[in-house]
């Protein structure tokens, strides 16, 4: 990992900024709206959007992207009247509680804000932290501690069953790298089934494919 260094400025302004911003917005909008979408395919709509003409807007949509997903999915959830569930941690609290009123949206408007301003408080001294991890231990070992924990996890909650999907979706997943292909090309595998079935089309695309 080459050395890093603490920059008190973002070094990016104007049109590329403004780039940066819109992109990740855009994706961020996306994926907290649309149903079965992520953050991650939101960052990586935003990204395949930037990411070839400048790192440094790229980085700018990323952040852009990860904030409006999950202040959006999470503030949809608790809009008056609406109640909207999009995003993963929203459809894990629906089963649990149920918002009532103008009183818990403005509840989950205070805690986003102090959220946000601890994490603004947080996040140079928690990236040095980071760092330091990254520089003593590597990045491999940590990458197969994330994937250890993962697959612990799928299967705790799961099972056996979980595991199988887990290692279809793995499959999919590695093709891109692979093979040089954009990732944003995978999303199809998501997208398509589910426009079928919002469309009412699913059980007529089903029949011809010869799943029913």
């Amino acid at each position: 990992m080459p050395r890093q260094d603490v920059s008190f400025s973002a070094g990016v302004a104007g049109v590329p900024g403004l780039r940066g911003v819109c992109a990740g917005f855009l994706g961020g909008s996306f994926a907290a709206y649309f149903p079965g979408i992520t953050g991650g395919i939101g960052g990586m709509l935003a990204g395949h959007a930037s990411s070839q003409r400048d790192d440094r807007m790229f980085l700018v949509s990323q952040g852009t992207s990860k904030l409006v997903y999950y202040v959006g999915a999470f503030l949809l959830f608790f809009v008056p009247g609406e109640s909207h569930a999009r995003g993963t941690a929203t459809w894990l609290l629906r089963g649990i509680y149920r918002p009532h009123g103008a009183h818990d949206y403005y509840m989950a408007l205070a805690s986003v804000a102090i959220a946000g301003a601890l994490a603004f408080i947080l996040l140079v001294p928690l990236t040095r932290v980071v760092i330091r991890v990254i520089e003593n231990f590597g990045y491999r070992r940590i990458s197969s501690l994330a994937l250890a924990l993962v697959v612990a996890l799928v299967f705790a909650v799961t099972g056996w069953q979980g595991l199988l999907v887990l290692v279809t979706a793995t499959g999919i997943g590695l093709i891109p790298p692979l093979f040089h292909s954009r990732r944003l090309n995978c999303l199809g595998i998501i997208l398509l089934p589910m426009a079928c079935s919002m469309s009412g089309l699913a059980p007529a695309v089903a029949g011809r494919l010869g799943l029913l």
